[in-house]
């Protein structure tokens, strides 16, 4: 029996994956502040290696993956930093697109890099250097804030960055998925008939912890490690082992009536969990 529910479970979690962007790409939103004059923006990444001046003229539209046509190619062609860090428009092996709408630079397809630089370059040459930046999540939104820095000379290192990480809104919704899903193992355990305190005690404590876990793990799945199909695994592999945690557990523990019909009400309390889960993956 616990095998065909795993299966049932394989099966809903894969049709539900073949809806979600399973290649979607990190991004990387950036804002610049603290700036009142034109400035060009651009991403460097890591390069193991020194690097020579590319041929800009070869045919290669290196401007198509710019987000504007008069970007200053010579200042970066050849550049390396003392950390080796380079230009991605230039050196990137990978398209390394860069777009500017609403006011925000996006960093997108192929990939935002996870650890990058940001060049801030102006009219007369100057240009200023962030620190390296350590992209956390995978959509992430970053503020870079010059407020204060000197533009007249070039500079690296320099600013401030934040990645804004939503901890308000991923914490009322790690509380309500887990209190939603404890309630309803909780109503299904009613209609099982078991009418003891210590038995809603424990199914409730138990179901806190696994649920509380599983939560956490689909939050950081959908919004550290691979947005939808990050979460769709995360849910999979975590159903899974918490029907396993949770038959074992109640086939010892919860002594109200048989062991069978213990494992019988995990299965269908942590199947109506699941599929509760599926339909609800937006809310996360």
């Amino acid at each position: 029996m616990t095998f065909i529910v795993i299966l049932l479970m394989t099966a809903v979690i894969f049709s539900v994956t073949a809806h979600a962007d399973m290649f979607a790409k990190p991004e990387a939103r950036i804002e610049v502040v603290g700036i009142d004059q034109t400035f060009y923006f651009e991403i460097l990444i890591f390069k193991n290696g020194p690097v020579s001046a590319v041929d800009i003229d070869s045919g290669r539209d290196w401007l198509s993956e710019y987000y504007q046509d008069d970007f200053p190619l010579d200042v970066l062609n050849g550049y390396q930093d003392d950390d080796g860090f380079v230009s991605r428009t230039l050196y990137s092996n990978k398209p390394a697109n860069l777009f500017y709408e609403d006011d925000v630079f996006l960093v997108g397809y192929f990939s935002a890099p996870k650890k990058f630089k940001i060049a801030i370059i102006f009219e007369d040459g100057t240009m200023i250097t962030s620190k390296v930046i350590d992209r956390k999540m995978f959509y992430s939104k970053m503020t870079y804030d010059l407020t204060g820095v000197n533009f007249n000379l070039t500079q690296t290192g320099v600013g401030t960055i934040k990645e804004h990480v939503p901890i308000g809104s991923m914490s009322w919704k790690f509380a309500v998925r887990v209190i939603i899903t404890i309630s309803v193992e909780l109503l299904i355990l009613w209609f099982f008939k078991y009418r003891l305190r210590r038995s809603f005690a424990l199914v409730g404590a138990i179901n806190f912890f696994t649920q509380s876990l599983l939560t956490m793990f689909m939050i950081l799945g959908f919004y550290f490690w691979g947005d939808s199909f990050g979460l769709v695994f995360v849910v999979l592999l975590g159903e899974i082992l918490v029907l396993l945690t949770e038959v074992l557990a109640y086939h010892f523990f919860l002594s109200e009536q048989t062991p069978r019909k213990a494992r019988q009400y995990a299965l269908v309390a942590n199947l109506a969990t699941f599929i509760l889960a599926i339909f609800t993956l937006w809310f996360i």
